[in-house]
């Protein structure tokens, strides 16, 4: 797809694999996976992502190498959805109750990015995973039904905090 004379996408979906935890990528029983392949070219590869520390952060890939800052970096991430025991999601959603514990978890655990279902708008939930070497991934558009809007306002309200690193657009 050609996105305007700015940028241009393509993406292949591969074989469906059955997954199990017992084999991720080929076992029996489980779950299928469509496997895609997704390309997006740029006329530029480096790209202002976010205001931080008064000056422009960048991204850029180089081969396949992710460069932040000037600097490679090696992202090992979770998924950080944190609902309490017998809750449900979106409705106990409680990123500040469990932000402490959980960064210096996921911390100690040589983890250093954490991608979200729903936006983290609460800047000081932002600040504790900073301080504990932590990017975030932030999801800003997850379902259809919202108005594109939401996107806009949300990066906006967040993009210059140093956590961030990448927005999420879309799930699956």
């Amino acid at each position: 797809a050609v996105l305007g004379d700015r940028a241009r996408a393509t993406a292949a979906a591969m074989t469906p694999r059955c997954w199990a935890p017992a084999a991720p990528l080929g076992g029996r029983g489980g779950a299928w996976l469509n496997l895609v392949v997704a390309t997006l070219l740029l006329p530029r590869p480096v790209l202002p992502l976010s205001v931080a520390d008064g000056g422009v952060r960048t991204t850029e890939v180089v081969g396949r190498q992710l460069i932040v800052d000037g600097q490679p970096i090696h992202l090992k991430g979770v998924n950080w959805n944190p609902v309490p025991k017998g809750g449900t999601h979106p409705k106990d959603l409680n990123f500040r109750g469990f932000v402490e514990v959980d960064s210096a978890l996921m911390a100690g655990a040589g983890i250093n990015v954490v991608r979200t279902y729903e936006t983290i708008m609460d800047r000081d939930v932002l600040d504790c995973l900073w301080r504990h070497k932590i990017y975030v991934l932030n999801s800003v558009y997850i379902n259809a039904k919202d108005p594109v809007d939401v996107v806009v306002e949300k990066v906006r309200a967040l993009r210059d905090h140093p956590a961030m690193l990448m927005w999420v657009v879309g799930n699956e």
